[in-house]
């Protein structure tokens, strides 16, 4: 099962970075949907664009009704002439925090019936921190 899709967009192209970022992530969810062959299938696989010093992450759902994407983008100063290590070592520490964090959940999740999936994405949705594009 695929649990996370990774987009890499050009700076000037972030937009159509998340839009193929979801594409992709439509896609894993048809993929997951077919190894299931449940008769009720729910997921929902998470993602993230980069422009390489900018990450946005996202979510969606396999029914096409919800998907999201953070709220601002977070920020790896590693283009800068002389960057600070010691702030470039503390933002890669959190970006990994973010994506551990996130493939944690869909492990505690994997054994979830659908139903209760379903309850944790709209959960997910519900959050402040997210940016909802479709409902």
């Amino acid at each position: 099962e695929d649990l996370f899709c990774v987009t890499e967009a050009k700076p000037s192209e972030i937009e159509k970075g998340i839009w193929q970022n979801m594409v992709e992530l439509d896609s894993t969810c048809s993929t997951n949907r077919k190894r299931k062959r449940e008769e009720y299938f729910f997921d929902y696989v998470y993602g993230a664009v980069s422009t390489r010093d900018h990450w946005i992450f996202t979510v969606f759902t396999s029914e096409l009704e919800m998907a999201a994407t953070s709220r601002s983008p977070r920020l790896l100063n590693i283009i800068a002439e002389e960057p600070d290590h010691k702030q470039l070592k503390q933002q890669v520490a959190e970006l990994f925090a973010i994506i551990g964090g996130l493939l944690q959940d869909k492990i505690n999740t994997a054994l979830l019936d659908p139903k209760q999936k379903r309850e944790r994405a709209q959960k997910l949705f519900a959050s402040k921190k997210r940016k909802t594009i479709i409902e």
